[in-house]
């Protein structure tokens, strides 16, 4: 029900608080039962605590991004393709979607730091695409990684792109 609720507001936070079989189990306590406003008022506020990073780090980004790379890796689903091999990483989690944001986002500053990214390693893909909704906006940051070493490339999408297809 608390998905189906985030989805209708638009706010892409909620569907975070469900786990995916590779996150660590995630604990609700309530502080304060609310009073009713009403037959038809009532609001649902959550506040997350996550203690598994630092903030201003973005070894976490890295981190993630390596994690999903080494294990669609170990698979090795893509043995007989003809052609070249990608892999689009989706980062939903909150905190590497942040730092994502913080570095490649509308207001990173500039020059932006693709140093940071030569820590990410991949050589079954030859390229492997990056992406992650914006904390505070509704735009999305993509990433592309290059086997060759080519430099990084990245874009900023904005709903209103995704929209207009």
């Amino acid at each position: 029900m608390l998905l189906s609720w985030g989805e209708e507001t638009g706010y892409w936070y909620p569907p975070l608080l469900v786990d995916d079989i590779d996150s660590p189990a995630r604990y609700v306590s309530v502080e304060q039962v609310s009073e009713s406003e009403g037959p038809s008022g009532g609001m649902v506020r959550t506040s997350p605590a996550v203690f598994d990073f630092a903030v201003g780090e973005y070894g976490h980004m890295l981190h993630t991004v390596q994690h999903h790379i080494d294990r669609k890796t170990a698979k090795r689903q893509m043995e007989n393709a003809p052609g070249l091999k990608w892999l689009f990483v989706v980062i939903d989690d909150n905190m590497a979607a942040v730092k994502l944001d913080d570095c490649f986002g509308p207001d990173a500053l500039k020059p932006y730091p693709y140093d940071l990214l030569d820590g990410i390693t991949f050589d079954y893909f030859d390229e492997v695409w990056v992406t992650g909704r914006s904390f505070h906006d509704r735009h999305h940051v993509v990433l592309r990684l290059f086997k060759t070493g080519d430099a990084p490339q990245h874009k900023i999408v904005r709903r209103a792109e995704v929209l207009a297809g």
